[in-house]
């Protein structure tokens, strides 16, 4: 049996930010623009230059794949700190 792992991201496409988070439901405070996505993984996707594979296995796939164009930032809440 495959295990998958789901990976949490707050993300702010008007703002072009996001964070990763251990909850979906995360206050955070930052406002409505942030939503919440959460991301089974392994999970496969069109290969593409960076995952020539097209299998995302973790953060650093996710951000080539869905967050390229966007800036990482701190999670507000250290504790949950994804």
């Amino acid at each position: 049996m495959n295990t998958r792992e789901t990976i949490v991201v707050i993300h702010s496409y008007e703002k072009g930010t996001y964070f990763f988070s251990t909850d979906h439901c995360q206050d955070h405070g930052l406002g409505e623009t942030y939503c919440p996505i959460s991301h089974g993984v392994p999970s496969s996707v069109y290969p593409r230059e960076g995952l020539e594979d097209g299998i995302v296995r973790n953060k650093a796939d996710l951000k080539t794949v869905f967050y390229y164009d966007s800036k990482e930032i701190p999670n507000p809440n250290q504790e949950k700190q994804g």
